[in-house]
């Protein structure tokens, strides 16, 4: 999926004919890129927020919910529940760093450890 997503990703610069022998094509295309990790954290909340909603109210999201189960571990209304709160925290503590004691004193015994390493600790392992 990531394959595919990424092929998307990079085709808007054959749609913007970035073949010119200019150095401003290519400074555009990686800017445009890199413009999406640029707009404002509550941004990215509200984009989690609709993102919840459209998949949680269509009905619609059963084998999605089993699948993302399968494969991260963790439910997809529990990753939700997370990342928003991650989300919260970066936004309104003004950091980018959260301590593991606040995740713990936060978090658990609402969410197992296991669940919370799944989390902040899975995705960022080397599986290959």
């Amino acid at each position: 999926m990531d394959k595919i997503l990424n092929k998307i990703w990079n085709l808007q610069s054959y749609a913007s004919d970035i073949s010119a022998e200019s150095y401003e094509l290519p400074l555009r295309a990686m800017m445009i890129q890199q413009l999406e990790f640029q707009r404002p954290k509550s941004e990215h909340l509200l984009f989690m927020f609709r993102l919840h909603n459209i998949l949680f109210r269509s009905g619609k999201t059963e084998t999605l919910v089993q699948d993302f189960e399968s494969i991260t571990g963790l439910k997809l209304i529990d990753y939700f529940a997370l990342a928003i709160w991650t989300h919260h925290i970066f936004i309104n503590k003004q950091t980018s760093v959260i301590p593991y004691e606040s995740i713990i004193e936060e978090l658990y015994p609402g969410y197992s450890i296991d669940q919370l390493s799944k989390f902040f600790l899975e995705p960022w392992r080397n599986t290959t």
